[in-house]
């Protein structure tokens, strides 16, 4: 019997590390508990801000680590089932670096149809960045790159997915709802989009690696390179950092009302958004190399026409759809 990737990958030695005696999370249980967390958050988080500033920004990011590794404590779960770490590979970081890219230029293109939709004043994307470029750029990494990277994906990769996942078992479901709820917990709705495609990139990652390790990177690059640009663009948050782009985009393409054209979105999409294909099917690719017990091959001879209908037909679906949009 032919064996896919999915069901190798989950009769490794690592999946026997699972304790059975432990109690498993439930979804009910870990909404409640992200439902207060949000609410703890909102209230006293806010407080702790506004008094301390960039050190209260700190502390709400290490409070949220302590509470999600608390609850699974309480709860009397695996801990090592929630918080799947392990020695990462090479290979696998760069195919977690390919998916983020793929995932960057996915959201820019939806932004641009939000600002098409729903004009916004660019300028009060950096407002929230003032904060952080006030402190000296090591403590910028620290607090923006690194501390979320570790404690907001205890909470959305670690408890949360965990919870979710045991109930919902399709991949390309749990990222999706996975991408939502990330995008919610960031408060702000013009960043959901970008939140929702970054977030369910990186509950896919997990999903397919089993190894927390990987969307912690992904999470920290995204954060580390919108800090980057930030220091030479002044826009900080990788969210904000898109819709900035549309912006800028719409100021050369229609300079009269500042508003991005159907045809400038068309052109995006027939010049970047081809480039999304082959940029998940190489990510997807090295991380099964990096994690898959049996190296797979690039082009599996066990699936009809990989090439062609995950690379080939969706690019050409993206070229048309941008030829159309351009001439509507």
């Amino acid at each position: 019997m032919i064996m896919n990737y999915y069901e190798i990958k989950h009769s490794a030695p690592r999946g026997l590390r699972k304790n059975k005696s432990k109690r498993q999370l439930t979804p009910a249980a870990v909404i409640i508990f992200f439902a207060i967390e949000t609410v703890l958050f909102l209230t006293f988080g806010s407080i702790i801000q506004l008094r301390l500033g960039l050190t209260g920004v700190a502390i709400t990011e290490l409070g949220m680590l302590v509470l999600a590794v608390g609850f699974a404590l309480l709860y009397r779960t695996d801990i090592r089932t929630v918080f799947p770490l392990h020695r990462p590979r090479l290979i696998g970081l760069a195919g977690a670096a390919v998916l983020w890219f793929a995932a960057i230029l996915a959201s820019m293109l939806v932004n641009l149809f939000l600002v098409y939709f729903f004009p916004v004043p660019y300028q009060m994307l950096g407002e929230e960045d003032s904060l952080f470029h006030s402190v000296p750029f090591l403590l910028q990494i620290l607090i923006v790159a690194i501390l979320p990277a570790v404690c907001e994906e205890a909470l959305h990769r670690g408890v949360m997915q965990n919870g979710i996942g045991n109930r919902v078992k399709n991949v390309t479901a749990l990222s999706i709802i996975m991408g939502g709820i990330f995008a919610v917990f960031h408060l702000y709705p013009i960043k959901y989009p970008g939140m929702l495609i970054l977030g369910g990139m990186m509950s896919y990652i997990l999903a397919v690696t089993g190894n927390m390790v990987y969307s912690s990177f992904v999470h920290f690059l995204n954060n580390f390179i919108s800090l980057v640009v930030g220091q030479i663009t002044g826009v900080l948050l990788f969210p904000a950092l898109c819709m900035r782009a549309a912006g800028s985009i719409s100021e050369g393409a229609a300079a009269a009302d500042n508003s991005v054209t159907f045809q400038y979105i068309g052109v995006s999409f027939m010049a970047i958004g081809i480039f999304i294909p082959i940029l998940l099917y190489t990510g997807v690719y090295l991380l099964k190399r990096a994690e898959a017990p049996v190296r797979p091959a690039f082009v599996p001879k066990d699936i009809k026409h990989p090439v062609r209908n995950r690379i080939i037909m969706p690019t050409v679906l993206i070229f048309a759809f941008g030829l159309l949009i351009t001439f509507v």
